[in-house]
C-alpha cells in the first residue's frame, strides 16, 4: 500500500493564484476523502506496516518543484496525511483499550477474579484475560458496543443507581428502550442499547437479561413502531450492461475502469466493498474463466477468504475480457499487488493510474451511477448493489442451482439471499398454471 502523496513528484504549475487555491483544495480533499475511507476498514497488521514504511519512503523522497507555492502545498498535505494517519492508528489501537476500560468495574472484576483464584501465578493471566475475551469482536463492532455501553451506564446513573448497570433487570432495559423511542427516527439506537447490554452481560459470564419476555416485547413493539417499507433497489438487467459497453470506448482508462466495476459486480454478485479491496495479484485467468479471490467478505468474519469465478465468453459484456483489457491498459504485471480498481490521476499526457491508490466507496458508486444514468427510466430506483442483485435475478430465472447461488454472491442465510432476486414474470406464472385450474 502507499500514501496520498504519491503521484505529488510532478511539478504543479498554475496559470494564476486562483487556480492554485483551487488546486490545494481539491487535494486535500482527496487524501481526506482517501484517509477517512479507510477508517471503514479492518486493516490488519502486515498492511499497517506497509502503510508505515510507504508513508517513511515518500516523506524520504526527493521533489523537485518549480514554484515555492507548489513545496508548501506539498508540506502541507503531508502534514495532514500524517495526522489522518495517527488518528486511524489509535482508533484501532484503542478499540480494545477503551472496551476494557468501560467494563473494567462492572464486568471485568479481575481483582475479584485473583481472590477466587488464591494462587499468584495465575494473576498474570487474570490481567490479560480480558484481552483474549475483547478479541471475539472485531475492532469496529467494539467500538459500537463500547459507546452504546457507556450510554446504558450513564443512564443508569442519572435515573437508577451506579450499580444498576450490570447486572441488569429486565424492567430497567425495558424502560430505558422505552426512553430511547421517543427520540429515534429507525430501530437503530434500541438495537445498539440491546445488543451492548446482552455483550457486556455475556464478557461477565452471567445470563441476559435482554431474554426476557418483558424486554422481548418492548423490543418487538418499537420495531412495529418505526417500521418503514422497505423499498428495494431495482436490479440491473444484462441489457443495460450491453447497452452501456457499447456505448463506451474500450481503448479509454476510465471507461474500462467504470466496465469493470459494472461486470464484474453483476457477474460475481459482489459488494462494491469487496470490489475495490481487490488486488491485481488477486485475479487469476485461464482459457475458461478468471478467479478471484477474495481475503474476507462481509460474513468471513473469521478471514477464512473465499474466491469467485466468472466463466468468459464470447459477448462484448464478457467480465473476463474487459478485465484483461483493463489490467493490460494498466500496463502492470499481473503479479502486482496493487489494487485494481484504481485512482486515475491527471497529468500532461493525460490520466494515468495512480502507482498504489484506490478508489472510495462513494467515488465508485457515483461512477455507476452517472454510466447507467442515461440507460435507465428513474435513476433513484438504483444503487451499487443492483449489480449484484441482477447479477442474482439472473442466475435464478435461469434456474441456476440455490446453493451455487448463495456460495458465489456469499450469502449464508436463504432469506438473505432471496432479498436480492426478483423472480420473472414467467417464473411467477408457473406457480397458478401447475394448479390444474
Amino acid at each position: 500500500m502507499s500514501t496520498p502523496t504519491e503521484g505529488l513528484s510532478e511539478p504543479i504549475t498554475p496559470p494564476n493564484i486562483k487556480d492554485l487555491l483551487d488546486d490545494v483544495t481539491n487535494n486535500i480533499t482527496t487524501v481526506v476523502e482517501d484517509r477517512l475511507s479507510k477508517f471503514k476498514r479492518d486493516l490488519s497488521e502486515e498492511n499497517s506496516e506497509a502503510l508505515e514504511t510507504a508513508a517513511k519512503r515518500a516523506r524520504a523522497d526527493k521533489h523537485d518543484f518549480k514554484k515555492p507555492g507548489n513545496r508548501q502545498q506539498f508540506e502541507h498535505e503531508q502534514k495532514v496525511m500524517e495526522c489522518l494517519h495517527t488518528a486511524m492508528d489509535a482508533t484501532t489501537k484503542n478499540a480494545v483499550e477503551k472496551a476494557k476500560d468501560a467494563l473494567e468495574k462492572d464486568v471485568f472484576q479481575i481483582q475479584n477474579w485473583k481472590a477466587e483464584l488464591s494462587n499468584p501465578a495465575l494473576d498474570d493471566f487474570c490481567d490479560t484475560l480480558p484481552d483474549v475475551m475483547l478479541a471475539s469482536r472485531a475492532g469496529n463492532t467494539l467500538s459500537k458496543y463500547t459507546g452504546s455501553w457507556l450510554r446504558w451506564k450513564r443512564w443508569c446513573q442519572s435515573n437508577l443507581s451506579a450499580g444498576a448497570a450490570c447486572p441488569a433487570k429486565p424492567l430497567h432495559i425495558a424502560i430505558y428502550l422505552r426512553s430511547l423511542l421517543d427520540n429515534a427516527n429507525t430501530v437503530a439506537p434500541m438495537d445498539s442499547a440491546l445488543y451492548s447490554i446482552r455483550w457486556a452481560h455475556s464478557m461477565a459470564g452471567i445470563e441476559s437479561p435482554t431474554c426476557h419476555p418483558m424486554v422481548r416485547a418492548t423490543m418487538e413493539g418499537c420495531r412495529r413502531i418505526l417500521a418503514k417499507p422497505r423499498k428495494a433497489k431495482e436490479p440491473v438487467y444484462p441489457e443495460i450492461l450491453a447497452t452501456l459497453v457499447s456505448q463506451k470506448n474500450l481503448s479509454s482508462l476510465s471507461d474500462l475502469r467504470l466496465l469493470c466495476l459494472c461486470l464484474i459486480s453483476y457477474a460475481g454478485f459482489m459488494r462494491i466493498g469487496e470490489l475495490l479491496s481487490v488486488k491485481i495479484s488477486d485475479i487469476s485467468f485461464s482459457d475458461s474463466h478468471m478467479e478471484i479471490k477474495l481475503h474476507k467478505r462481509k460474513n468471513d468474519k473469521f478471514r477464512e477468504g473465499s474466491s469467485i469465478i466468472i466463466a468468459r465468453s464470447p459477448k462484448n459484456t464478457c467480465p473476463v475480457r474487459v478485465t484483461e483489457m483493463f489490467i493490460s491498459k494498466l500496463g502492470v504485471n499481473v503479479n502486482s499487488e496493487s489494487f485494481l480498481i484504481r485512482r486515475l490521476v491527471h497529468t500532461k499526457q493525460g490520466l494515468k493510474p495512480h502507482n498504489h491508490l484506490g478508489i472510495s466507496y462513494s467515488t465508485a458508486r457515483d461512477l455507476m451511477m452517472k454510466g447507467i444514468k442515461p440507460l435507465v427510466n428513474d435513476i433513484s430506483q438504483f444503487g451499487t448493489h443492483s449489480f449484484r442483485a441482477g447479477g442474482a435475478t439472473a442466475a435464478a430465472n435461469s434456474n441456476v442451482n440455490e446453493r451455487c447461488i448463495a456460495r458465489h454472491g456469499g450469502w449464508k442465510s436463504t432469506s438473505s439471499k432471496d432479498r436480492y432476486i426478483c423472480d420473472s414474470l414467467q417464473s411467477k406464472l408457473e406457480v397458478s398454471k401447475s394448479l390444474g385450474v
